[in-house]
């Protein structure tokens, strides 16, 4: 009974992430179309990022963020292109009587953010980067402009530099991946005379998951496309769109049924790879770079910002495949292998804190099943069976109660039963995953046995205090399944004490999370109100959307 009462008490939504299943892309392109599109696109992502409590250098909120797309070829002076003057026209929308009202209401809002009109001294690199995703996750809208005919080396957009590098991602690219991200569904318009050279061609096709396709959509002339962009930000301020959630489980659910349920653990690779296993024929990936951005990783706290570093990584990673009939035909790609796994690996666990979860093309499960491919061909090496585990753990938990529920937990019981082994059980964090699938089946007290062998192992192995503290909350939200409240609330309440020693630690927000629910059981409901509060705000301090209520 006490277990019942917990599950209910601890009810939530888990976000799923973005993937170009949201068939209702294709058919979008006149902003009078697709109202219902839009709507469920944004439900299939993590969270509501407008409403984010994350400090910004800037208070903006825009309604539309207008991509960056701005020079033209063929003009001495890229300010005589209709592009350009096409941005100018949709950042002067509001000084129109129209807007008007709204602004006057909202004087901190912008209408359209237009990156060199909105903020001319933005700069560049990573920086740049991290500020344009800021004000895109901030904005209501995404409006694509796709324009030119150039057949240059910045045919895809401005390539980023990155200290005394030229990346292979451009400025365009990272704002289309963080519009997926951040839940932003793209309203795409192309202007006449658009035709893509072949970076940027490939790019639109790399990137289908976040974006509809363009040969599908009717090319206009500057002046529609500024009446439409006009119509679409009036008609969102009269009505703007409600976030509805269900979708979420429901891609999570149908991308499981058509990529992994028929294939037996291990096999699931057949059918889903990290950007479905694409890659670029261009100049070999500059090492010395993208080891830079491993060690940004490390450096920047907030998910968002670590996803933004290894998405370059990945993409400077890509003209070199990691796949064995390649790498057998070209023994110099054997060299990339090593920074293809750690690229992948962190990609794998700054995506599960955003809520990436599920079979997309850039979630949890493909990155891992490219690095069991990676990791094969390197000697010594293991398949990634525990974070397999793991991330088929957190889809079982997006489940609705059934059949399929079950069968995610007992894949995911499979894979982490086969990391123990190979493990020699000497990975306490083993413990942690399969102690949680335990409790999701049914056996708390089982769960509450691993937890405790975990906590005695970090104690052993001389772990940090952090690492002590994520066992005790993991043992205390264990105790809390089997009705032992108090004791668990007392494991629960170190635990945190021992997890904030470090602010910038992820797992504070989950913990203070399972902390609320003990709380509410030991009815101190105003501290179960103030900390899951907290809650709230670790989340969105760092990113960790994936911990955010739903």
């Amino acid at each position: 009974m006490s277990a019942a009462v917990l599950r209910s008490a601890a009810g939530r939504w888990r976000g799923s992430g973005a993937e170009a299943k949201a068939a209702a892309l294709r058919t979008r392109g006149n902003p009078d179309q697709g109202h219902m599109n839009q709507l469920a696109w944004r439900s299939l992502f993590c969270c509501n990022s407008n409403n984010s409590e994350r400090e910004s250098s800037i208070v903006l909120n825009p309604v539309a963020f207008i991509s960056s797309f701005y020079k033209e070829a063929g003009f001495q002076d890229h300010h005589d292109s209709p592009l350009w003057r096409l941005r100018r026209a949709i950042y002067g929308l509001k000084d129109t009587a129209e807007f008007a009202e709204f602004r006057a209401a909202n004087p901190n809002r912008e209408i359209a953010w237009v990156a060199e009109c909105s903020e001319p001294g933005l700069g560049e690199g990573l920086g740049a980067v991290d500020r344009l995703v800021e004000v895109l996750a901030q904005s209501d809208l995404y409006i694509c402009v796709l324009a030119d005919a150039r057949r240059v080396e910045k045919e895809h957009g401005s390539p980023i530099p990155v200290r005394s590098f030229v990346s292979a991602t451009s400025y365009f690219e990272i704002e289309l991946y963080a519009a997926a991200m951040h839940a932003k569904c793209p309203y795409l318009f192309v202007q006449e005379g658009f035709n893509p050279g072949p970076r940027l061609e490939t790019l639109l096709r790399l990137l289908a998951f976040a974006i509809p396709d363009w040969r599908n959509q009717e090319t206009k002339p500057t002046a529609v496309i500024l009446e439409e962009v006009r119509h679409l930000i009036v008609r969102h301020i009269r009505q703007p769109e409600i976030q509805t959630h269900p979708l979420r489980q429901r891609l999570v659910r149908q991308l499981y049924m058509d990529r992994a349920e028929k294939a037996p653990p291990g096999h699931e690779l057949e059918n889903v790879l990290f950007l479905d296993g694409q890659f670029e024929q261009r100049q070999p990936p500059q090492k010395d770079l993208v080891e830079f951005l491993l060690a940004e990783y490390d450096r920047v706290p907030e998910m968002q910002r670590k996803l933004s570093r290894m998405w370059l990584a990945a993409r400077e990673l890509m003209s070199a495949s990691y796949l064995p009939k390649d790498v057998q035909a070209d023994s110099r790609l054997a060299d990339f292998l090593p920074l293809w796994d750690k690229v992948l690996g962190f990609w794998t666990s700054a995506a599960s804190w955003s809520g990436w979860h599920g079979h997309l093309y850039a979630g949890t499960v493909a990155p891992l099943h490219s690095q069991a491919i990676i990791r094969e061909q390197l000697p010594g090496s293991h398949a990634p069976s525990g974070p397999l585990a793991s991330a088929y753990y957190s889809i079982g938990n997006l489940m609705p109660f059934g059949l399929r529920r079950l069968e995610c937990l007992k894949r995911s019981l499979q894979y982490i039963e086969e990391a123990i082994y190979l493990s020699g059980g000497r990975n306490p964090g083993h413990l942690a995953v399969r102690g949680s699938i335990r409790m999701h089946l049914g056996n708390p007290w089982g769960a509450v046995s691993d937890f405790k062998r975990m906590l005695q192992m970090r104690e052993r192995m001389g772990e940090s205090e952090e690492k002590l503290g994520d066992a005790m909350v993991h043992l205390g939200y264990g105790y809390l399944f089997c009705g032992r409240w108090w004791k668990g609330r007392g494991y629960l309440e170190r635990g945190i004490e021992a997890l904030s020693k470090n602010p910038n630690d992820p797992g504070i927000a989950r913990a203070q999370r399972k902390l609320a629910i003990a709380y509410r059981l030991t009815g101190r409901f105003p501290e179960a109100r103030n900390t899951r509060a907290k809650a709230q705000q670790s989340a969105n301090r760092l990113g960790a959307l994936d911990q955010l209520d739903r």
